[in-house]
């Protein structure tokens, strides 16, 4: 796909170490030779290896995992994970996650809703137990419903979302929507299913609706019906991270190198930004909704049904008028119930971007074919790497992500 869509995710939004990876021989000029040949927006620097673009965009680490036809085909590791006492990535660091923590935890809500347990045009107040989103001028008419949340179309703000020191006390779930935390409480800013408007604080909403229906943390729920059924064994929602990841866990780098303070910050906002996991775990992710999307597992966790609802959106036309034109690819792209969708058809795409302090990742996989690439790095320049090698393994495996 093209740069401009990726930014439209930004805006809203030495020697290999691979302990656990498989390598293939398709893909030795990458694995082993390091070399990865240049892409149409990168043209100025011909062609370069893995470790020079690395050190040119100042990110220390790197792991890969590519899908093809429904199988993990390769996962590789690259760099450092934490410059203080030179330790290598492996296929096993765990990342921050950033946004991609969204699409992650729609799973949870998606499941309920299949279950009957809560309707996706409710309104959102019915469950939520304490604190409700205020009723103001423009929840009047419409009201907020979880549809809307997921789709980011339910008109709340706080889009982006900030993390906490480790040495800071974390505020609850509803202390958070009530603006107790450390950005303003969440209200209705526009008219719900009028127009997108991209918010972090929608999916906390998301979050205490989990927690009140459930009775459990969000990372409970999560591990119990989806992290453990898929094995995804390094995929956490869980804040301060559990001394058993600290082992294998990656620092976080800025934008000019140095290491972020504390080395990665803590997200009590989980739904939203939480997520610690690691790229073959999302491509565990991927390849189980590819499956049940084509009816290729009827025992899956989530129906079929669910996942056409999570792939589509009744809302996606609308308009954001501070968006500017030239960042959208295309007026058929929407955002889903989690994933924003792209192309149509065959080559209908589900993907999500990440980005927290020291942390950037995206993954990108194919609706109608078990194809996926998923990218994370720790560094703050990582959008601009992570470019450059999907489109290189795009072009190698066939996939035809533009």
């Amino acid at each position: 796909m093209k740069q401009t869509f990726l930014l439209l995710s930004l805006f809203l939004i030495g020697i290999t170490s691979c302990n656990n990876s498989k390598k293939t021989p398709e893909l030795s000029h990458l694995s082993d030779a390091n070399y990865i040949k240049s892409n149409p927006i990168s043209d100025k620097f011909g062609d370069y290896k893995l470790y020079e673009r690395m050190e040119f965009y100042k990110i220390p680490g790197i792991n890969i995992s590519v899908v093809k036809n429904g199988k993990l085909v390769w996962n590789q590791a690259y760099g450092i994970c934490d410059t203080e006492n030179n330790k290598k990535v492996d296929t096993l660091t765990l990342f921050q996650a950033g946004s991609i923590s969204k699409p992650i935890a729609a799973l949870g809500i998606l499941k309920l809703a299949d279950q009957g347990l809560i309707d996706l045009d409710e309104n959102v107040n019915s469950y939520l137990k304490g604190y409700k989103i205020p009723e103001n001028e423009f929840t009047k008419n419409t009201k907020v419903t979880l549809r809307a949340i997921l789709s980011h179309t339910a008109g709340l703000n706080v889009s982006g979302i900030e993390g906490y020191a480790h040495n800071k006390k974390l505020p609850t779930t509803e202390e958070q929507i009530s603006g107790k935390g450390n950005f303003e409480r969440i209200v209705a800013g526009n008219e719900p299913n009028t127009t997108f408007s991209y918010s972090g604080g929608g999916y906390i909403i998301a979050q205490k609706v989990i927690e009140d229906v459930t009775g459990k943390s969000i990372e409970e729920y999560m591990h119990r019906e989806f992290f453990e059924p898929w094995d995804m064994k390094m995929t956490t929602f869980k804040q301060p991270l559990p001394s058993k990841y600290l082992s294998n866990v990656s620092t976080g780098y800025g934008v000019d190198g140095s290491m972020i303070e504390g080395k990665w910050q803590v997200f009590p906002s989980k739904a939203a930004a939480g997520l610690w996991t690691i790229p073959s775990d999302l491509a565990k992710y991927c390849i189980e909704l590819q499956k049940i999307y084509n009816s290729e597992k009827e025992d899956g966790i989530l129906s079929r049904e669910i996942i056409e609802e999570m792939f589509s959106n009744p809302y996606s036309l609308l308009v954001n008028e501070e968006i500017p034109p030239a960042l959208i690819d295309s007026p058929d792209d929407y955002w889903g119930l989690g994933p924003i969708m792209i192309g149509s058809k065959d080559n209908l795409i589900f993907k999500h971007g990440g980005s927290n302090a020291g942390f950037k990742s995206n993954y990108t996989a194919f609706v109608n074919k078990g194809d996926a690439i998923i990218i994370m790095t720790n560094g703050d320049n990582g959008y601009s790497l992570i470019y450059e090698i999907e489109k290189v393994l795009s072009d190698y495996y066939k996939m035809g992500i533009h």
